[in-house]
């Protein structure tokens, strides 16, 4: 039998002796005693404690290891205490996030257009002819000139007030 407490070592047994000779075991402990509490020394096949028992032969892996003590049951809940730190103070409202900064794309003008000028033609059977924007001859009230094609209308009505004239 081991002492109690002894891990790792070596056991010799005398299985036999004469007077010229003797028949002895050499075996090499890893541990006084098997359990199940010692997970794998149970499970590999070897007699780990030289009892000469292996593994579930040897009552030591049969044994149960001891139940855990139960968990100890939680306390009732501290006072409520107006001075506490910790006291409830309800639903929290959670402040919403600052909308992301806003992104501002500035695009570059559209390249300017031509000029239209409407002129007023006596030689035309349309009345009026449409075309690139020339620049006017000095002294002719004849000729209107836009800068936009969106502005046709005030051109029209330009060429109109200048034949009332």
């Amino acid at each position: 039998m081991l002492p109690t407490g002894s891990v790792g070592g070596f056991t010799i047994t005398i299985k036999s002796k004469t007077d010229t000779h003797a028949n002895v075991t050499l075996c090499r402990f890893l541990t006084s005693v098997e359990s199940k509490a010692t997970g794998s020394l149970c499970n590999d096949g070897v007699d780990n404690d030289c009892d000469g028992l292996v593994d579930m032969d040897d009552p030591d892996c049969n044994e149960s290891p001891p139940p855990s003590p139960p968990s100890p049951r939680p306390g009732p809940p501290p006072p409520f205490s107006p001075s506490s730190p910790q006291q409830y103070r309800g639903p929290r409202r959670i402040s919403p996030s600052p909308p992301p900064p806003r992104l501002i794309i500035r695009m570059s003008p559209p390249p300017p257009r031509p000029a239209i000028a409407i002129r007023s033609s006596a030689s035309s059977s349309k009345g009026y002819e449409y075309g690139p924007a020339v620049p006017p001859a000095a002294g002719s009230a004849a000729h209107c000139h836009i800068c936009c094609l969106k502005c046709i209308f005030l051109a029209v009505l330009c060429a109109v007030l200048q034949r009332l004239h």
